[in-house]
C-alpha cells in the first residue's frame, strides 16, 4: 500500500526553523518523475503564494526533500501539500496515492528588538528537549487487508542501535488489547510470543537512523490474522527511553473475498451510514466463505483461486449487502427517522416499521437467483416470499423480521 508514513516538521509542529527543509517519508519507492512542483510543494497560509523550493527524491530512504530558496518567514505558519490521486505523486510500481494530503507548522519567531531594557530574565534551561516516542508506522494502527513487505518505525529521534532487538522489538499474533498493562507484556504480549526472528527478519535502521524497518519475507504472516507490533519502553535515543511500551495492530490479507468493499459500498449508497470497514470486510468474507463451499460441494473441479463466476460474486455483494442493512436497522436507532435508500428502494423518514421490513425482504429476494446458481439451479419459479425455520414448514414471510434474520446474522 502506497502511503505517506512520516513528514518532518510533523503536523502542527510550532518553533519550527525558518531555515529547515521539509522531509516526507513514504511506504514504498516514488516514482521520481512524478515529484514536481506541481504535485509537491509548500505554501504560506497567510499570503497564497508557494514557495520557491528546491526538491530531492532520495531513494534509499524513500523519502522527498524540499528545500526553500529562501530562509521563510518568522512566526508564519505554512502548509505542506502532497498531490495524490491521478495527477499526483506515484509509486514506483504504478500505485497511485490514494488522496491529496496536507500538513501545517509554524515557523519560530522573528528577530523581536525591545526599546527599553529587558527585566532580570529568571534563569531557565540552556537547551530544550525533544520528546522522543513514536509517531508513525506501518502498516498504519487498525490497517486492514493488508500484505505488508516490511514494517517500518518512524521515531522522533535517532536511535540508539545498541538498544534495537527482537527482544523489544517484535511481532505478536493477537489483536491490540484497549490497554498494555505490565502482565500482558509478561503474558501474551511477551517477547517469546514473536512470529519474526532475528535471522529471517532482521532489523535495519534507515532515515538518519530515526527509522527502524523489519524485513516480512512470504509466508511469514498468515491471512486472516491480527498482528500487534510491541516496542518495548526500553529503546533509546541515546539520551532517554520511550519509557512506555507502544503497540500497533494490522490485520492481515483477508482471503476469499470474492467481492471488493468498493463494490459493495457503491451497490449500498446511502442506505448505510458509517460502516467500519472491518465490519465490511467481515461481512464479504462470511458470504464468501459460504459461497465457497457450496460450490465446492456441488463441483469438487473449480478452481476460485484461478477465477470467480459472475454468480458467485453476485451472491455475495447481495448477500453481505442484506446481512449490513439487517444490523443497520437492529443497531441503529436512526433507522426510522431518516431517508433510506439503496439503488431504486427508498424509504422515507415518515415510513412505518412494516415498511423497512419490506426492504429487507427485498433485499433478501435479490439473493435468490444468485443462491440457485451456487446450488446448480436455474430457471427457478418463485412463489411468494417464505422463511424457513429449522424444525418448522414454510410459512409466509412476516411483516417484522423472521426469526432467523435476528439469530443468524448477529451484530
Amino acid at each position: 500500500m502506497f502511503l505517506i508514513i512520516g513528514i518532518a516538521p510533523i503536523n502542527n509542529e510550532m518553533n519550527v526553523p525558518v531555515s529547515a527543509d521539509i522531509e516526507i517519508l513514504f511506504s514504498k519507492a516514488v516514482d521520481s518523475i512524478t515529484v514536481d512542483p506541481n504535485t509537491v510543494y509548500l505554501q504560506d497560509t497567510t499570503t497564497g503564494t508557494r514557495i520557491t523550493a528546491a526538491l530531492q527524491y532520495v531513494s534509499s530512504d524513500m523519502k522527498i526533500v524540499i528545500n526553500p530558496s529562501a530562509p521563510l518567514e518568522g512566526g508564519r505558519k505554512y502548509r505542506t501539500y502532497i498531490v495524490g490521486g491521478n495527477i499526483g505523486i506515484m509509486a514506483a510500481d504504478g500505485e497511485l496515492l490514494a488522496a491529496t494530503a496536507y500538513y501545517e507548522f509554524t515557523t519560530e519567531p522573528g528577530a523581536y528588538e525591545p526599546t527599553t531594557p529587558p527585566a532580570e530574565e529568571p534563569t531557565v534551561p540552556s537547551e530544550t528537549s525533544v520528546l522522543f516516542e513514536v509517531s508513525a508506522t506501518y502498516p498504519q494502527n487498525g490497517t486492514i487487508h493488508v500484505k505488508p513487505a516490511f514494517i517500518k518505525v518512524l521515531f522522533t529521534n535517532a536511535l540508539d542501535a545498541a538498544t534495537v532487538s527482537h527482544e523489544n522489538v517484535y511481532l505478536v499474533q493477537r489483536r491490540f488489547p484497549k490497554a498494555l498493562g505490565i502482565m500482558d507484556l509478561m503474558t501474551d504480549y511477551n517477547p517469546a510470543h514473536n512470529v519474526l526472528n532475528s535471522v529471517a527478519n532482521p532489523i535495519t535502521l534507515e532515515n538518519g537512523n530515526s527509522m527502524l524497518s523489519i524485513q516480512i519475507n512470504e509466508g511469514d504472516l498468515a491471512d486472516n490474522t491480527d498482528y500487534t507490533l510491541i516496542i518495548r519502553g526500553n529503546i533509546s535515543d541515546g539520551t532517554s527511553t520511550l519509557g512506555v511500551p507502544f503497540a500497533s495492530s494490522f490485520h492481515t490479507t483477508i482471503s476469499p473475498l470474492y467481492v471488493e468493499p468498493d463494490m459493495l459500498r457503491d451497490e449500498m449508497k446511502a442506505f448505510l451510514i458509517n460502516v467500519p470497514d472491518i465490519a465490511m470486510y467481515r461481512r464479504i468474507y462470511d458470504a464468501s466463505i459460504e459461497a465457497r463451499d457450496v460450490v465446492l460441494a456441488r463441483d469438487q473441479n473449480m478452481n476460485l483461486l484461478a477465477s470467480v463466476p459472475y454468480y458467485v460474486q453476485q451472491y455475495v455483494k447481495h448477500k453481505a449487502t442484506y446481512e449490513l442493512a439487517v444490523n443497520a436497522v437492529l443497531q441503529d436507532s436512526k433507522t426510522s427517522g431518516s431517508n433510506r435508500s439503496l439503488g431504486d428502494l427508498t424509504v422515507s423518514k415518515d415510513s412505518a416499521q412494516t415498511d423497512m421490513t419490506k426492504l429487507l425482504r427485498e433485499l433478501k429476494d435479490r439473493i435468490k437467483p444468485w443462491l440457485d446458481q451456487l446450488h446448480g439451479r436455474t430457471n427457478r419459479g418463485y412463489a411468494s416470499p417464505g422463511v424457513v425455520v429449522r424444525g418448522e414448514n414454510i410459512e409466509t414471510y412476516p411483516d417484522h423480521l423472521a426469526r432467523i434474520d435476528f439469530t443468524d446474522l448477529g451484530g
